[in-house]
């Protein structure tokens, strides 16, 4: 009775691997293999360009204007989720593959399957604080990039055309992160400009005291300098009628008074 219980543990444990395996496997096939960064940052995946591809150069030079102008990179996919892998870790593959878990670039794919859908692909470990002791921190919260697309697909929705939804919402995203990366570094330069007039005013206080000190040592010095001490007046009777003789002489040493 025992052996027939180790037995039928012993299948239980092969058909559980089995279907773990079998699982593995599965998730690997569906899993798509990523492309090499496109130089015009967009990978449109489900060819939904194919019969306008005028819109190409536009969209490439929106996001390559970013780029440019405040060294943030940002990518465009084009991706169905009716069959495969799910967008978000797909999106953070990319993102992975393209740019780097230090760098602060998003990639955005989007799934036009019953409406315009999207999935923003980051480095997990920058936005969540893992690079803060080497100074290297993202320069707008996820939070905040969260709620610039989230402005833009509203925008975005607005338009019938599938090919200027995603116009429209690179066009705004695009536009609402150069306006928040100017104010980022405005009040970073205001930051800069406050600790160096902060360590100025230090520096002028510690010469300020510096210099009282000196003055006052100098003029305890001048003071010592300039004094005199005046013998006080007093009667010496001659003594035997000898010429500036009688009286007591004796010697003072002034400089080892305190």
């Amino acid at each position: 009775m025992a052996t027939m219980n180790w037995m039928s543990s012993l299948k239980v444990f092969f058909v559980c691997m089995s279907l773990m395996v079998s699982s593995a496997i599965a998730a690997d096939d569906r899993a798509i293999a990523i492309i090499d960064c496109p130089v015009d940052h967009i990978w449109d995946r489900d060819d939904l360009f194919r019969n306008h591809p005028e819109y190409l150069p536009q969209l490439a030079q929106i996001m390559k204007d970013l780029k440019e102008e405040h060294g943030m990179a940002i990518y465009l996919v084009t991706y169905s989720s009716a069959i495969g892998e799910k967008p978000l870790p797909f999106a953070g593959r990319c993102h992975e593959a393209w740019l780097g878990e230090k760098s602060d670039g998003l990639v955005f794919v989007l799934s036009f399957n019953g409406g315009m859908r999207g999935s923003i692909g980051r480095s997990e470990k920058l936005y969540n604080g893992h690079f803060i002791e080497e100074g290297v921190m993202p320069r707008i919260s996820f939070s905040h990039l969260e709620g610039i697309a989230e402005q833009a697909f509203v925008e975005a929705q607005k338009e019938k055309s599938e090919l200027e939804q995603v116009r429209i919402f690179l066009q705004v995203k695009s536009e609402n992160i150069k306006e928040r990366l100017a104010t980022v570094a405005k009040e970073a330069a205001s930051r800069e400009s406050y600790d160096f007039m902060g360590w100025m005013a230090l520096a002028l206080l510690v010469c300020g005291v510096m210099i009282a000190l000196l003055l006052k040592f100098m003029g305890a010095a001048g003071r010592r300098a300039n004094e005199s001490f005046h013998f006080p007046d007093f009667k010496v009777p001659q003594r035997l009628k000898v010429r500036n003789g009688g009286g007591k002489i004796s010697v003072i040493d002034f400089e080892q008074i305190k």
